[in-house]
């Protein structure tokens, strides 16, 4: 039995020695090799309400939850998280985000085409006219206001509403829609078309007429 606890603790300080060897291989060389392999990651410290959350590996291939701190260890055993990691926010992640930029310029552009042309003329037919993403949704009255779509691969995507605010002044607000459509979701998700739309408090509001 002796012998046989020996040839044990040999064995494993050799596995040890190996793997000590092969780190401080590795060290020098910088590059990997047959025993180690190395990739570029980025480590994410999320935060939640000022607590550490959880820290989250991003490799090209995968991303991974490291660690969960007290804060977030309701997620530590969540298969929506993960899966919500290494699809969703992989695709924005690596994605350049070129296409959902230029959409939130055009809606931001018909944006002022409708403040202008509503200041200028109180009406609102000849942007309408010019941009065919843009179509009333209801009968629009131009004393009231009403809404106006705006589509996103043909499909129904954001809300421009005109109507009196409590003081008799036309307001107009942007609004997205929930919709199933991969593109729109991406664009009414996105911080830029957020912000355009409400505040911490209430949807924002654009005057129409002073």
């Amino acid at each position: 039995m002796p012998k046989l606890i020996l040839v044990l603790i040999l064995a494993k300080t050799f596995i040890l020695a190996n793997i000590f060897e092969t780190l401080n291989d590795f060290a020098y060389s910088k590059s990997s090799n047959t025993q180690i392999q190395s990739q570029d990651v980025k480590l994410l410290t999320l935060y939640d309400k000022g607590q550490k959350c959880a820290q989250i590996l991003v490799s090209k291939n995968e991303i991974i939850p490291f660690i969960f701190f007290d804060a977030c260890k309701k997620f530590e055993k969540s298969d929506s998280f993960e899966q919500f990691l290494n699809s969703d926010f992989k695709e924005l992640y690596f994605s350049d985000n070129k296409e959902i930029s230029n959409a939130i310029k055009q809606i931001q552009a018909t944006m002022q085409d409708i403040m202008l042309s509503y200041k200028l003329n109180r009406d609102i037919k000849g942007t309408m006219s010019k941009n065919p993403n843009l179509t009333f949704l209801e009968p629009f009255d131009f004393e009231k206001g009403g809404t106006l779509l705006y589509k996103v691969d043909n499909q129904a995507c954001v809300l421009f509403k005109i109507f009196n605010n409590i003081n008799g002044k036309k307001i107009l607000q942007i609004q997205g829609m929930e919709n199933l459509n991969k593109s729109c979701k991406l664009i009414i998700n996105s911080p830029q078309f957020k912000s355009l739309s409400y505040n911490f408090r209430d949807f924002n509001s654009y005057i129409l007429e002073q």
